[in-house]
């Protein structure tokens, strides 16, 4: 890991291994709306085919029900996710 010099580590100095447990324990709606377009390491983290293979675009709520992601939401993984999946 690359450590800054006063001994900070960001989550960027983690392998891309472990990058990728911690996205699967994540919502998927949540990664995708908060880091696609971040940086282009998440990108391809996140656009890899065995991430994305199991897309699941809903939530679960308060009484662990899943729901569909509001339109927002879900127009924005459409516009800029799903494109972005077809050209990887």
């Amino acid at each position: 890991m690359n450590a800054s010099n006063n001994n900070d580590i960001n989550i960027l100095d983690l392998p891309d291994e472990i990058l990728l447990i911690i996205l699967n324990k994540l919502d998927m709606v949540d990664v995708f709306y908060s880091l696609v377009n971040l940086n282009k390491r998440f990108n391809q983290l996140i656009l890899d085919p065995l991430y994305i293979d199991h897309l699941d675009l809903t939530v679960k709520t308060s009484l662990d029900h899943n729901s569909p992601v509001d339109n927002q939401v879900f127009n924005q993984i459409r516009t800029q996710v799903l494109p972005r999946i077809h050209y990887e």
